[in-house]
């Protein structure tokens, strides 16, 4: 199996964690097993620890991808920026109304 294949595999596995944990635990508490300790170390090896559009995140956004059947996936850094591409998408602009939640991330 390619280094990819097995670090896509491993991005599936994990989602498929996620997606079957209980609603009641915290969604706030991150958990790293020793290969995403050592994705991490690579990571901050590499010193491409940023917005730039790396490897990393390539392989992440592909995964998501193959894992969701959607054709395009953009990682973001926050859920912040996240709901600020979708309102730019939408074409919201500065003086529009968006009614959200009292409980947003």
């Amino acid at each position: 199996m390619s280094k990819s294949n097995n670090i896509h595999g491993e991005i599936l596995n994990r989602l498929n964690f996620l997606q079957n944990k209980k609603r009641a635990e915290s969604i706030h508490e991150p958990f790293f097993d020793n290969s995403e300790v050592e994705y991490i170390q690579k990571c901050l090896k590499s010193g491409l620890v940023s917005t730039v559009n790396n490897d990393f995140i390539r392989d992440f956004e592909k995964s998501v991808s193959n894992f969701t059947k959607i054709k395009f996936v953009h990682a973001t850094n926050s859920g912040t920026s996240a709901l600020h591409i979708c309102l730019q998408t939408l074409g919201i602009q500065k003086d529009d109304e968006v009614i959200v939640p009292s409980l947003t991330f």
